[in-house]
């Protein structure tokens, strides 16, 4: 149908866009030739070495920084991140991780994380897929599962970190589960934004965290988009944790066939262009205006 490859093609050329950027940054060197860092390779070479990492772009003072969070193997609950400059190379830019994964140059400035008045302001959602991990506090939301976490300062590399608040962390800080989920939703709503892509009928939510997907636990978020563009409703496609991809209802006919049709082609792009670290399920999403839900339209069925 017309309309389902129209939205393919923008879904497909939004992850090119996203991607893009993510996993081959090409830069001018000195002399003019073009030197390409393949992340992919490295995070190839991580993964053989039982290192989880994620790509990351944050944007600091106009100014776009892009890297790789690590997940330290002896230390699940803190992830920095290491950002690479214009003139490294794949070589350069793994010999900046091993210095990082050395952590005795490495020192996590966690003297805030027992500071409740500190982490008040300063704790926010994550959201991943549904996990057996025990380890930290999470919340099962819809299909998939929220967690707290904390930015750290990292001394010893260009960089920043993240902390999962965990039971202990939560006994430390001597206030409750609750109170710390109420503070996380609060401090993320401030985080998102959401920015029109091609004609204007297809919009995406983004967050200076990275963690855009969590908005899907803020009706009211998509309360005021739609009031805002004076729609009913709208459909929410998980484009990755970081991001996602709003459709207006008037936009496609809310029907069983589309939906599916939908999330075939969420799971189809996720698979094709976006790593499997910030993949949700392919499931397609329906906010209602009236009723300031957000409800399940459609889940990617693989075919037998």
């Amino acid at each position: 149908m017309p309309c389902e490859y129209r939205i393919s093609q923008k879904f497909y050329n939004f992850r090119s866009y996203r991607t893009g950027k993510l996993f081959y940054s090409p830069f001018k060197t000195a002399g003019g030739k073009d030197k390409i860092m393949n992340l992919e390779k490295i995070m190839n070479v991580l993964s053989a070495r039982g290192i989880k990492s994620t790509p990351m772009r944050v944007v600091k003072n106009n100014t776009e920084f892009h890297g790789l969070r690590l997940c330290l193997p002896d230390n699940p609950t803190i992830s920095p991140v290491v950002y690479y400059t214009a003139e490294d190379t794949t070589e350069i830019f793994l010999k900046k991780i091993d210095s990082v994964l050395n952590l005795g140059s490495v020192q996590i400035n966690s003297s805030n994380l027992t500071n409740l008045d500190y982490v008040k302001d300063h704790i926010f959602l994550g959201i991943q897929r549904n996990s057996d991990d025990l380890y930290y506090l999470k919340k099962k939301w819809l299909n998939f599962e929220l967690y707290l976490q904390i930015p750290l300062t990292v001394k010893g590399l260009d960089g920043i970190g993240t902390c999962k608040v965990t039971a202990k962390l939560l006994q430390a800080l001597g206030t409750s589960e609750k109170d710390l989920w109420n503070f996380a939703f609060i401090n993320s709503q401030s985080q998102y934004t959401i920015h029109s892509f091609g004609d204007g009928s297809f919009y995406f939510v983004d967050s200076s965290l990275k963690t855009a997907a969590t908005a899907l636990c803020c009706p009211e978020f998509f309360q005021n988009f739609c009031r805002t563009i004076y729609e009913p409703g709208c459909y929410i496609l998980p484009s990755s944790t970081e991001d996602l991809i709003i459709l207006p209802l008037s936009y496609l006919p809310y029907t069983a066939e589309n939906m599916h049709r939908l999330a075939d082609m969420v799971h189809t792009v996720n698979q094709e262009a976006v790593v499997s670290e910030i993949q949700l399920d392919p499931v397609v999403y329906y906010y209602n205006y009236y009723n300031n839900t957000i409800e399940i339209a459609a889940t990617y069925e693989k075919e037998i």
